[in-house]
This record gives structure tokens, C-alpha cells and sequence, in this order.
């Protein structure tokens, strides 16, 4: 869980220094690209730090592959936290 937490921020880390420092010199499509790309990844590292806390508290048994079973998962076991489900949404 921890690790997964850490990859989600070491990719934020990333996504600060591309939009503040390379996008403010290179103003290409790429960089752009790149930003997405990272934010996608943060959003899914992230997810699957949940999933694991969620899997340590015996909540789950296994946490899937794919990223929209992952989703349904998380809207499935945290259903009662609104801000959660809307940011999955």
C-alpha cells in the first residue's frame, strides 16, 4: 500500500515539473501529452494504494486487473463516501 502511495507521488512530483518548468520553455503538443499521461498515472497508482488498504483490512479478497473492475470495486466497498466515489466517477 505504501508503495503504491509513493509512486502516486513521485508521478505528481513529475506532473508539477513538466507543467511549471518544461511547458514554461517548450510549449509543444508532447509536453502536453506527457502531463496527461503522468495524471492518468498518479489517478491509477492512487486507486490502487486504496485497493490495497483495502485488501489489508480484509474488506476484499483480490484486487483486479482491470482498471474499470478496479473502479466498480471502489464505488462498490467505499459507497458511503461521496467524495471518493465522485473523483472514481
Amino acid at each position: 500500500m505504501k508503495e503504491s502511495f509513493d509512486l502516486a507521488v513521485q508521478e505528481l512530483k513529475r506532473v508539477d515539473h513538466l507543467f511549471w518548468v518544461s511547458l514554461k520553455y517548450t510549449r509543444t503538443v508532447d509536453v502536453i501529452k506527457h502531463v496527461i499521461d503522468r495524471l492518468i498515472n498518479c489517478i491509477g497508482f492512487g486507486l490502487e494504494a486504496i485497493l490495497k488498504y483495502a485488501k489489508e483490512k480484509k474488506l476484499i479478497a483480490s484486487i483486479p486487473e482491470n482498471a474499470g473492475l478496479r473502479c466498480d470495486l471502489l464505488k462498490k466497498i467505499f459507497h458511503d463516501n461521496q467524495e471518493l466515489v465522485d473523483n472514481v466517477n
